[in-house]
């Protein structure tokens, strides 16, 4: 459902993070946690988790860059409960030159 061409516009496959920019996320605009009587109990739990995880490698790493070899958009799914790359997802984080960051990043050296 979050690439249907014709809920989202043509575009709905290019990388625009721009689109982003305005949106306000509301009950059942993001499938994955449900929504109304039924919704995820740790829906918040998980979305802060992910800005924690994000914000400390943002401050341990200066970019990242994808190294799978393939071509935009041709690497194909594989179809479980969710749907996962097929060949896993290759990527390459660089580190900063010089790091501010209070504590410890074992999770991410």
């Amino acid at each position: 459902m979050q690439r249907r061409q014709d809920l989202f516009g043509p575009t709905v496959d290019d990388f625009i993070p721009e689109r982003w920019s305005t949106w306000t996320p509301v009950p059942w605009t993001y499938i994955p946690f449900n929504g109304g009587p039924r919704i995820c109990l740790g829906q918040n739990f998980a979305l802060t988790e992910m800005a924690y995880a994000t914000a400390r490698m943002c401050q341990v790493f200066e970019g990242i860059q994808e190294r799978s070899g393939e071509k935009r958009g041709m690497c194909g799914y594989k179809t479980d409960i969710v749907l996962s790359p097929l060949k896993g997802v290759k990527v390459g984080l660089i580190p900063a030159a010089e790091t501010t960051v209070v504590g410890e990043m074992s999770e991410f050296s």
